[in-house]
C-alpha cells in the first residue's frame, strides 16, 4: 500500500448554503478515459462524526487510487445529500456505496428521491427466497457484524497482497488506519475505533473496496 502525500489538493466548497462549508479536495481531476467508485459513511452531523465521500480511481484494480474525498461534521442529511450529488456528478456518476444502517437510510432517501441520484449506480442488497424468487431491493449496504467482518477481511486481504497497489493520500484517513483494531467477544470478531477514536474514514474506506468484492462495477 503506497501512503502518497499529495501536496495541496484542489478545494471546492459544495455546500448550496453560502454560510456553511462542505469541503471537497481533489488529488486527481476526472479523466473520462478512467473508471471510478465511490462509497461513503454518513453521520447525524451533529459536530462529533463525520460524513465522508470517497471517489477511487479503479480502471486497473491492481492500482487502486483515492483521488478525491468530501468530508463535513455539521451538514444536515439534506445539505449533505445535495453536496454529495454535486461531487459525484464531477466524476459522472460512478457507482456508489453507502451504509444503510441509522441516519444512512435517510440520506439514500434524500439522494434518490429528491436529487435523483442514477438509481442504477447505487449499490443495493437483494434477498432470494428458497423458491428462487428476488425480493425488494434495499439500496444501501446494511452494516451487519457478518457484512462488516467480510469487508474488513477483504480489504486486509487487498492491502496484504504483493501485486495490489493502493494510493492513499487522504492524511485523514491514514491516521484513523493506527487506531483501527480488531476486537474478539466471545460471539464474534468484529473491527472497530479504538476507545476515543474515530473510524468514519476508514468505513468509507473499507465500503469502498468491498464495492470491488461485491463485484458491481460494470
Amino acid at each position: 500500500m503506497n501512503l502518497k502525500n499529495y501536496k495541496d489538493p484542489a478545494m471546492l466548497n459544495l455546500s448550496k448554503n453560502p454560510d456553511k462549508e462542505i469541503k471537497a479536495y481533489f488529488w486527481k481531476p476526472f479523466d473520462a478515459s478512467r473508471v471510478y467508485a465511490s462509497s461513503g459513511d454518513i453521520s447525524e452531523g451533529t459536530g462529533n462524526d463525520s460524513s465522508v465521500i470517497n471517489v477511487y480511481d479503479v480502471t486497473q484494480v491492481k492500482h487502486i487510487q483515492l483521488v478525491a474525498r468530501m468530508s463535513c461534521s455539521k451538514a444536515t442529511l439534506v445539505d449533505f445529500a445535495y453536496a454529495t450529488y454535486e461531487f459525484l456528478k464531477l466524476y459522472c456518476f460512478p457507482p456508489f456505496i453507502v451504509e444503510s444502517n441509522g441516519v444512512g437510510s435517510g440520506f439514500i432517501d434524500i439522494l434518490l428521491n429528491t436529487y435523483n441520484y442514477p438509481m442504477e449506480k447505487m449499490f443495493y442488497e437483494q434477498a432470494i427466497s428458497p423458491n428462487g424468487k428476488y425480493g425488494e431491493k434495499t439500496y444501501g449496504v446494511k452494516s451487519k457484524n457478518k457484512t462488516k467482518l467480510e469487508a474488513c477481511m477483504f480489504l486486509n486481504e487487498l492491502i496484504t497482497t504483493p501485486d495490489i497497489d493502493i494510493s492513499i493520500p487522504d492524511e485523514l484517513l491514514v491516521n484513523e488506519m493506527g487506531t483501527f483494531v480488531r476486537k474478539n467477544t466471545s460471539n464474534s470478531i468484529t473491527f472497530n475505533a479504538k476507545d476515543k477514536c474515530h473510524d468514519d474514514y476508514m468505513m468509507t474506506w473499507i465500503w469502498g473496496m468491498y464495492l470491488l468484492f461485491a463485484d458491481t462495477i460494470q
